[in-house]
């Protein structure tokens, strides 16, 4: 989880100040969100993974780039059983 919470740290996420101890739990909701979503069996493969980030960058007003380091960061550091439902070549 360290390493979720230092990656979307140095991307930054929005206008948000993620360098103080209270925005760890709304990172974490933020990644466990997106496990549980890109198993969701519609739309499945880069379709969904596309959702997913769109999702993301409505729900916490990032840029695309942070809503798909958000996303893959938060599937191979939180949940990395999923790993394999990550497009080729995502971030």
């Amino acid at each position: 989880m360290q390493r979720y919470i230092a990656t979307v740290r140095a991307a930054g996420l929005g206008d948000r100040d993620l360098s103080s101890p209270a925005a760890v739990a709304p990172l974490v909701s933020s990644g466990r969100s997106a496990c549980k979503l890109v198993w969701y069996p519609y739309p499945s493969g880069p379709a969904g993974y596309q959702r997913l980030v769109r999702i993301t960058i409505l729900r916490v007003r990032a840029s695309r780039r942070q809503a798909e380091i958000l996303v893959d960061s938060a599937v191979r550091d939180l949940c990395p059983w999923f790993a394999s439902y990550l497009p080729p070549g995502a971030p």
